[in-house]
């Protein structure tokens, strides 16, 4: 789904591609200026209008539209071209939108934007880990614990299996759906984990924005960084952008078999 609206980015008006089909948001450059960026320790490659770019930084900006303010994180591009006749500047990603709940309406080239009008978002329900309930409540958690380790574990070796077939038959789309599993078991391992810091599993969460917030409010900084290194190789540069190469796909599944053994030692902790 594709709209195109004006925007404003670090105050300059400009038009932006709201694009459900791109994950990432892009941003021409000359409109970040101003803004905060850092320099990424691994910079990795994404198809974009028929060519392919390398990604050095990203940017964090802000942005507002119909008068709402928003910020996110963007890439900086040189030129992003033109959509129906119209210079674009700036695409606004799946990433962004679902961090701020903006829907588009094709039909009639509409956007919702009632919940960054809210600017209040439902993530995950009561936070209370001081009571499971008891005896039995221990048991509970330590069943939902146990099950999504072993659903973490499955989906693991599936990742892998695909990742075999699609290395020996040199196949870019297998390799896609095994970094596609391979983060899917990412997500099951880290509900283990919160499960284990007392969630209970009606409160797991279910956006990835979601998921950070509980990663970075449980999990201990070596399991929070595998878990962002994860998010960014198997879901976003092997799923999303379809990027990765065969030799950085099998270090990433090494490091999801390392992340998943990390959260299976918290069982006796």
């Amino acid at each position: 789904m594709r709209i195109v609206k004006e925007v404003e980015i670090e105050g300059k008006k400009t038009r932006a591609l709201f694009d459900t089909g791109s994950f990432h948001t892009y941003v021409a450059s000359q409109l970040l200026e101003d803004a905060p960026c850092i320099r990424l320790r691994r910079p990795y490659r994404v198809a974009l209008g028929g060519r392919t770019i390398e990604v050095r930084e990203c940017c964090l900006f802000n942005g507002r539209i119909e008068g709402l303010d928003f910020s996110t994180w963007g890439i900086p591009i040189d030129t992003l071209g033109e959509v129906e006749g119209k210079t674009i500047d700036v695409i606004i990603g799946a990433s962004t939108m679902e961090q701020w709940e903006i829907i588009p309406h094709p039909k009639d080239g509409t956007l919702d934007l009632s919940g960054l009008r809210r600017r209040e978002f439902t993530e995950y329900l009561g936070l209370d880990v001081g009571d499971n309930g008891g005896h039995n409540g221990d048991i509970g958690q330590k069943i939902g614990f146990d099950e999504h380790l072993t659903e973490a574990r499955d989906l693991y070796h599936k990742a892998l299996e695909e990742f075999e077939r699609a290395e020996r038959g040199q196949d870019g789309v297998l390799l896609r759906d095994a970094c596609g599993k391979g983060w899917l078991s990412a997500v099951e391992a880290a509900d283990a984990l919160f499960i284990k810091r007392g969630i209970k599993e009606k409160e797991l969460p279910r956006t990835d924005r979601g998921r950070r917030y509980m990663i970075f409010k449980y999990a201990p900084r070596e399991l929070r960084l595998l878990y962002l290194s994860l998010r960014d190789s198997l879901h976003i540069i092997g799923y999303y952008d379809g990027t990765l190469n065969f030799d950085e796909a099998k270090v990433y599944l090494d490091d999801l078999d390392l992340y998943i053994r990390k959260i299976e030692e918290l069982e006796g902790s």
